[in-house]
């Protein structure tokens, strides 16, 4: 049975790695000693980017060149090699062995034509794309597995499901988050409860699960996070972070985050701050007397809700006329980012499933998260010539 938590990486050897940068346009893949690699990525790179997988000695394996991988993907944006890394499609074999593909810079729409060599009589058992490091000198795979599937007639369907996922799909109908701010809670009031955002639903039942979002597992190289964000999908949108977060084995999302109330909450220790009345995922966003960076324009408390009142009485409720220029987002983040403080994280851009716009209600009335999965990535890969 075929377990992609449990794989491990290729040996490289004394491998001497000659990618040369990446591109959109086909590549073509063969093991060849590294003099043959020189002269071809010297001749050829005007016409076509070439990626060898050059070794001191022997190629890894020479017979017979020629195995063609397709790989057809809508889903797969560009990233930022600097800061996201790139991504790299590896075969696997029946005895779980890897075979570097090569790498690809992505795009809405992927048509990549990549060639390499496999030992005759290799089965090709599975496909798979991962997301690696900036600068990554592995030469095995990383954690952040993104696409899988099994290779049968030399066609396979990539998908997230046992990917990114631990094999169920992802939660369709998550549930609901309210607004409130647990860390003024018993200082005069509720009257800042617009500038706080929690993962819960104020009328659930814990011993039902009502009261908790519901999230799908994720593996070991990804985590959730949330975000509230001004001006969504605009060239000036601002994402604020509320933190990342793992759903329990029951995939009720029933602990807080790793930021506590946040760092605009006015809690000193803000990461350990109100351990006896936080259980869920969310921030304050009340003041910000540290100096903590935060984007231009934004004055606390924030606003998170809109005000569709004529606008004296919207002042007299403490809010801003208008509708609400905030939507709640929650993301699939790699693991390598877990450690960022808020005011610099920014969203990874291939997994956004879950959004909703806060809307204009009151602050305890539950706001239903909702689930697009149009945007996720998938792919599908074809493999021709010899060793599949």
């Amino acid at each position: 049975m075929f377990f992609p938590g449990s794989w491990s990486g290729p040996s490289s050897g004394n491998g001497l790695d000659c990618r040369p940068p990446l591109s959109n346009v086909p590549i073509k893949i063969r093991n060849v000693m590294s003099s043959q690699c020189l002269r071809r990525c010297a001749g050829l790179l005007p016409l076509v980017l070439l990626l060898a997988a050059c070794v001191d000695g022997e190629p890894l394996s020479t017979e017979p060149p020629g195995l063609r991988i397709r790989l057809e993907a809508t889903g797969l944006v560009g990233l930022d090699a600097s800061r996201e890394g790139s991504y790299r499609l590896w075969l696997v074999d029946g005895e779980s062995r890897f075979y570097d593909a090569g790498g690809f810079a992505g795009g809405t729409t992927v048509d990549v034509e990549l060639g390499a060599a496999v030992a005759d009589g290799v089965e090709i058992a599975h496909a798979i794309v991962t997301v690696e490091p900036p600068a990554d000198a592995d030469p095995a795979p990383s954690a952040q597995k993104l696409l899988g599937g099994a290779i049968r007639s030399g066609r396979g369907t990539l998908s997230i499901d046992r990917y990114v996922t631990v094999g169920i799909p992802l939660e369709p109908s998550p549930g609901v988050h309210v607004l409130r701010t647990p860390s003024d809670d018993g200082r005069g009031g509720r009257a800042n409860d617009d500038a706080g955002l929690w993962l819960y639903n104020a009328a659930g039942d814990s011993a039902d699960g009502s009261l908790f979002v519901r999230l799908t597992p994720v593996t070991r190289g990804w985590i959730y996070e949330g975000w509230i964000v001004r001006d969504y999908g605009t060239a000036a949108a601002a994402w604020l972070s509320y933190g990342k977060f793992d759903p329990d084995a029951r995939r009720h999302v029933s602990q807080r985050d790793d930021t506590g109330p946040g760092p605009y909450s006015g809690q000193p220790d803000w990461k350990r701050a109100l351990p006896g009345r936080i259980f869920a995922p969310g921030d304050d966003w009340l003041t910000n007397g540290a100096g903590y960076p935060i984007a231009a324009n934004m004055s606390f408390p924030l606003d998170l809700n809109g005000c569709l009142l004529p606008p004296t009485e919207c002042q007299a409720a403490g809010q801003v006329s208008g509708p609400s220029r905030w939507t709640h987002v929650i993301t699939i983040e790699p693991v390598t980012d877990e450690d960022e403080m808020p005011w610099l994280a920014r969203p990874f851009p291939l997994l956004r499933p879950y959004r909703n716009p806060i809307g204009e209600a009151g602050a305890e009335v539950p706001r239903v998260i909702g689930f697009d999965p149009s945007g996720l990535p998938q792919a599908v890969v074809t493999l021709t010539g010899g060793g599949r």
